[in-house]
């Protein structure tokens, strides 16, 4: 069990086929995965694949089927046509999007989910990905199973992977 691993844990191994893909804190795997693997491997992050189109002051453009978003670039930035992916943790999105938040896309909401304190939302990307959206229980639900919805997230909430993009 996941929660159980990273709640008891103080060193996660994240294997693929016999290999290690990333291991550290329960806090680095959940907050910083490595990989697409690790990211889609990981409850709550929402996998992004695509190829840098721009580049500037450390931030990446990623063109992916779903849209184009700004993603933090991490050591030496991929060369631009490079395959990449990135990552956004459900948690991290929002529906009350601002100025602040300039990574956005419209999705539609398939599906609510309860976990005692958080609902999660899951809607349809147009890429035909489905985008997971966390939040917290206590809020008044604002966004209903068939709705259209604005979703984003800021930019450093954005992980690129350094792993080859799969």
């Amino acid at each position: 069990d996941q929660n159980e691993a990273f709640s008891l844990g103080d060193l996660v191994v994240v294997m693929n086929h016999a290999r290690i893909e990333q291991q550290g804190s329960p806090e680095d795997i959940l907050q910083r995965p490595a990989t697409a693997f690790v990211a889609g491997f990981v409850q709550g992050n929402n996998v992004f694949r695509g190829t840098v189109v721009g580049e500037g002051a450390g931030i990446l453009s990623v063109e992916t089927a779903a849209g184009t978003f700004r993603v933090p670039a991490i050591g030496t930035p991929p060369v631009l046509g490079s395959d990449v992916s990135f990552s956004v943790r459900a948690e991290q999105l929002t529906d009350a999007v601002t100025d602040q938040h300039v990574n956005r896309l419209t999705v539609k909401c398939t599906t609510v989910e309860y976990f005692g304190a958080v609902r999660r939302h899951i809607f349809q990307r147009r890429d035909g990905e489905l985008l997971k959206y966390d939040q917290f229980g206590a809020h008044a639900q604002r966004i209903a199973v068939g709705q259209t919805a604005v979703l984003g997230w800021q930019v450093e909430a954005s992980v690129l992977h350094v792993g080859v993009a799969r």
